[in-house]
C-alpha cells in the first residue's frame, strides 16, 4: 500500500499549528529534547508513524494510552486550526507489477491539482513543500512537478 498524504493549513493558522504541535510534542515525548532546548531542536527530531503504529500494537498499556492521546490532540488541533487532509492511496494487488516511481510522481502531481484548485475556488494563493524517503524521490518528484508547472502549453 502506499498513501500520499496532503495537508491544507489556513496561513493565518501556520505559526499557531506549529508552536502547538511541537508543545504536543514535547508533551508526549519529553526525552526528544531536553527542558530549555530550542523549539528547533525539537522539530528536527521525526516522530515517526511506523514507531507510533507499533507501540499501538504491541507496547504496554500505558505507551499504547500515550499514542492514542497524542494522536487525538493532533487531530484536534488540525480541526481548531481549519486544516484540511487529502490523500491517494494505493493498494498493490498481490503479485502485480508496482511502480512506485511512476505512482508517486503522478500521485504528487495530483495532490498539486488539487491544492490548485483548492486555492482558486478560495481565490487565494499558497505553496507546497514536497519530501519523500530519499533525496533520489525528492529529485524525481521535483522534476516532475516542476515539468507540469513550466510545460510548453502553460501552467497545468
Amino acid at each position: 500500500m502506499l498513501v500520499i498524504a496532503g495537508l491544507f493549513v489556513p496561513q493565518p493558522q501556520l505559526a499557531h499549528l506549529t508552536r502547538n504541535f511541537l508543545q504536543i510534542k514535547r508533551q508526549f515525548n519529553p526525552g526528544f529534547a531536553p527542558a530549555g532546548a530550542h523549539w528547533l531542536d525539537l522539530a528536527k527530531t521525526e516522530i515517526k508513524g511506523a514507531d507510533l503504529r507499533h507501540d499501538l500494537r504491541h507496547a504496554g498499556r500505558n505507551r499504547r494510552r500515550a499514542v492514542n492521546r497524542f494522536l487525538d490532540k493532533v487531530i484536534q488541533l488540525l480541526e481548531d486550526t481549519g486544516a484540511q487532509l487529502v490523500a491517494r492511496i494505493y493498494v498493490k494487488g498481490p503479485g502485480c507489477r508496482f511502480d512506485g516511481r511512476a505512482v508517486y510522481t503522478s500521485s504528487v502531481q495530483s495532490l498539486c491539482a488539487t491544492f490548485q484548485h483548492f486555492l482558486a475556488a478560495k481565490d487565494s494563493r499558497g505553496f507546497m513543500v514536497a519530501d519523500s524517503r530519499t533525496p533520489a524521490l525528492n529529485s524525481t518528484v521535483s522534476h516532475s512537478v516542476f515539468t507540469q508547472k513550466f510545460k510548453a502549453t502553460g501552467d497545468a
